[in-house]
């Protein structure tokens, strides 16, 4: 749960970042999150440390980094430019559906 609170509290780092333009940060904030995911989930499987609150947050720390990191390349611009509005909206109805 720990590494799932951390994901969840990097998230609005990770958009303050883009906001300021500082890719660079954005993107190490970014990969240290989506390390964090791969840990929780390793630890989960291997170590029998599941927890009925875990299996609703992770899902929910992912979607929110997810979907705030592209909303944002759409809004500030960056890297990913070429990410159209439209592609958003697909994914937010997506993610909606999954849950």
């Amino acid at each position: 749960n720990g590494l799932t609170l951390t994901r969840l509290f990097l998230t609005p780092v990770i958009v303050f970042s883009m906001y300021q333009k500082n890719w660079e940060r954005a993107c190490a904030l970014f990969f240290f999150a989506a390390l964090t995911d791969v840990l929780d989930g390793f630890c989960a499987k291997n170590f029998d440390a599941q927890s009925k609150f875990g299996k609703l947050l992770d899902p929910c720390a992912d979607k929110v980094l997810l979907m705030s990191s592209f909303f944002s390349f759409i809004v500030w611009g960056g890297p990913l430019t070429m990410v159209p509005g439209w592609f958003f909206v697909v994914l937010l109805c997506r993610e909606m559906i999954i849950v």
